[in-house]
């Protein structure tokens, strides 16, 4: 008997080295002897899994217990008293090795980092919160390029996008709608970018305001989303099944990766 399943595991990445396999994760194991972190003691505990992806990487997760699929309070996050390279609470990283996703601290300072440096892959990090159909979010991120790319989205249980903001390989930041994409501001490397996003999912309308300039409202890109229930950091565009054609030989870290710093998330009901 099964009941509240989630995804563990919810990336299609690129297949470098297609043939006749199928894509995604596979051959699902636990973990009980490898994992010495401590997480096995007390009310700390994690189930650590590993299984191959595309039947080309081997990866691991580790899902605190007991398992919490759902959120009851709404978060705010700054990451102050976060260990840097440790488990980050409340969030669900996808953290590559030329992408991770992990907390780091600079000049005293410690923030979300999202380095992307894989060719074919992203990092992302994703925060949950309870299901509503009025959300506010604020976020302050500073990009050390001005020529990476990161999306913002606001999801709903079934992982349609409804909202989408995006800090673009032109330095532009941009926002989706259902008739097209619209600029909204530049940005520039080393500057951070304060975004205030408020979303109506019932009425299908969302608003943004760039660095607490004047508020773009906008259409939502997927009206059949009618809540949000999370909230979706990425440094790549959004991709469905791998069926992209790639070279292999270019399948090396990239000599300069994209940096996004993630300094304060708050998410709250309007």
């Amino acid at each position: 008997e099964f009941r509240d399943m989630r995804a563990v595991y919810g990336e299609l990445p690129v297949m470098r080295y297609p043939a006749a396999k199928d894509c995604g994760p596979q051959y699902i194991r636990g973990i009980a002897e490898w994992a010495d972190d401590g997480t096995f003691a007390g009310s700390k505990q994690a189930l650590w899994l590993i299984y191959c992806v595309n039947k080309e990487d081997l990866w691991v997760s580790r899902v605190p217990l007991p398992v919490k699929p759902d959120e009851t309070e709404f978060p705010t996050d700054d990451w102050a008293k976060a260990t840097p390279g440790g488990v980050v609470p409340g969030w669900n990283l996808y953290s590559p090795k030329w992408a991770p996703a992990t907390v780091v601290e600079k000049a005293g300072k410690r923030s979300l980092e999202l380095r992307d440096g894989d060719p074919f892959d992203y990092a992302r990090a994703l925060r949950v919160f309870p299901e509503t159909a009025q959300v506010r979010v604020e976020l302050d991120v500073t990009p050390e390029q001005a020529n990476g790319r990161l999306e913002l989205e606001l999801c709903d249980g079934g992982g349609r996008r409804p909202v989408r903001v995006m800090l673009t390989e032109t330095g532009t930041v941009q926002a989706t709608d259902a008739k097209g994409v619209t600029d909204l501001a530049k940005y520039a490397a080393g500057e951070t970018v304060s975004l205030l996003i408020t979303a109506d999912a019932a009425a299908s309308r969302y608003r943004v305001q760039v660095n607490g300039g004047a508020a773009r409202e906008l259409a939502m890109a997927e009206a059949e989303a009618k809540t949000l229930q999370r909230l979706s950091l990425r440094t790549g565009i959004w991709r469905g099944l791998p069926n992209e054609k790639v070279d292999p030989a270019a399948d090396v870290p990239l000599p300069n990766p994209t940096v996004f710093q993630v300094h304060r998330v708050k998410i709250a009901a309007p």
